[in-house]
């Protein structure tokens, strides 16, 4: 290097104090330049960080939305789950209802048929007893039919025997005893044809306070109606109707009779009152009456009244025998 003068060494100082501070100005520059690369560098840095944890934040975020969504799912089936498990068990309840119901109804129709047969069994056998009963009764009426024909024949047969007897007895008799029964006989077509079944005096058949005389519809004591309606009942249910049909042997009226019973139900006495005009239909309804005596007795109260009760009624039997009240 040239030797430097004295005249140029502040010069040189200047220069080299002047470099001095351009290399400390370099140097400052430098480090700011260095600090504001760090300054970026921290920025970039931070923003990385600001970014990683946006990033974070929004994967919290989405992971959060994610769960919430499956939880939300989740959610959902075990909603739906449950209301298919509720629907399968309404569907079961109704399925249940409904097999209950059927099962009822098929216990109701094998209560309804069984109680069907047994009434169909009860019925049956009420006809099975019913038929034996109408059998039995019928088997009965013919042989009370039988007993009162054969009664109504042995009765013929004695009246016959009787007859026969009384005209052997009137054939022998005087001419003058005969004259005296038919003049007799006479007079008492005149009157009513009268048989006395159990003796008594002529008087007793007047009315008095202890016998009544029954005739039309115009009584009003209770008692005697009842005592009359239970005598007509038993002749009407009981008369054999074939003994009146075989006296029917031509025109005939329909007879007025008075029977008159005493307290303890015997017969006193029958009296035509109105013949028939056929003597056979007069005798029919005499044995009829005959045959179905006695009748019942007076109830208590009655017999406390009366001794006798005679009872008129008019007797037809065109397909039945049938007493009517007899005009007053």
């Amino acid at each position: 290097m040239p030797p430097v003068s004295a005249a140029s060494a502040p010069a040189l100082e200047e220069v080299k104090r002047v470099e001095e501070l351009r290399q400390e100005a370099l140097r400052a520059e430098a480090l700011a330049q260095a600090d504001a690369q760090r300054a970026a560098a921290q920025a970039v840095a931070r923003q990385e960080v600001a970014q990683r944890e946006a990033q974070r934040q929004e994967a919290s975020r989405l992971e959060a939305q994610r769960a919430d969504a499956l939880a939300q799912a989740a959610a959902q089936r075990e909603a739906q789950q449950q209301e298919s498990l509720r629907q399968e068990a309404q569907r079961a309840e109704v399925a249940a209802q409904a097999a209950a119901r059927q099962q009822a109804a098929q216990l109701a129709a094998q209560e309804a048929a069984q109680r069907e047969a047994q009434r169909q069994e009860a019925s049956r056998l009420e006809a099975q007893r019913a038929e034996a009963l109408t059998q039995a009764a019928a088997q009965r009426e013919v042989q009370r039919q039988e007993a009162l024909r054969q009664e109504a024949q042995r009765a013929e047969v004695a009246a016959q025997a009787a007859a026969r007897q009384q005209a052997a007895q009137l054939a022998a008799q005087e001419a003058t005893q005969r004259e005296a029964q038919r003049q007799v006989a006479q007079r008492s077509a005149d009157q009513p044809v009268a048989v006395q079944i159990v003796e008594k005096p002529p008087e007793a058949r007047m009315e008095s306070s202890k016998r009544r005389t029954l005739i039309g519809r115009t009584y009003q004591d209770l008692r005697l109606r009842m005592m009359a309606e239970g005598w007509r009942q038993k002749i009407e249910q009981n008369a054999p109707f074939d003994v009146l049909q075989a006296a029917k042997s031509g025109p005939y009226d329909n007879p007025v009779v008075t029977v008159a019973l005493r307290r303890d139900g015997r017969l006193e006495s029958v009296v035509i009152d109105h013949s028939s005009g056929v003597p056979a239909i007069d005798n029919a309804v005499r044995r009829i009456v005959l045959m179905l005596s006695p009748f019942a007795p007076f109830s208590s109260d009655l017999a406390a009244d009366y001794d006798v009760i005679e009872i008129r009624r008019v007797w037809t039997f065109d397909t039945a025998v049938r007493l009517l009240y007899a005009g007053s």
